[in-house]
């Protein structure tokens, strides 16, 4: 959906998900709560990389584990060098710990992370463990 953030009749869902700027996107969950949010415009590219991202984060929200470490296995392997590739490997990591309760999975995912990305933010919030 498409609207102006300023327009008196948006108001309410300015106001229900806390918008500020446009474009805004939400990914929402059946019950109307959003899963995710990305702002800002993104070329196509990065655009479809972003929503894989979002479709699953939401996937990982929802506890659907399996769909959502595949998801973000396959935007780390699919597209290394996009911007949401590092993160992707991050939550890939978290999903299938949460999928089988094991640690291993966990630190192998994060280790992947480490040698792939070193500089990145997410590599760094995984950094406690070592």
């Amino acid at each position: 959906m498409h609207f102006k953030a300023k327009d008196e009749a948006n108001a309410e869902l300015v106001a229900r998900y806390l918008q500020v700027w446009t474009p805004t996107i939400h990914l929402l969950l059946p019950d109307g709560r959003s899963a995710y949010e990305h702002v800002g415009y993104l070329p196509p590219e990065a655009f479809l990389a972003e929503l894989e991202l979002g479709v699953a984060t939401t996937d990982l929200k929802r506890r659907d584990y399996t769909a959502a470490a595949e998801r973000f296995e396959c935007i780390r392997d699919q597209r290394p060098t996009s911007h949401v590739a590092d993160e992707a490997a991050y939550w890939a990591a978290v999903a299938r710990y949460n999928e089988s309760g094991q640690g291993n999975g966990l630190m192998a995912g994060w280790q992947k992370l480490r040698k792939r990305y070193p500089q990145s933010i997410w590599r760094w919030k995984q950094s406690f463990y070592e």
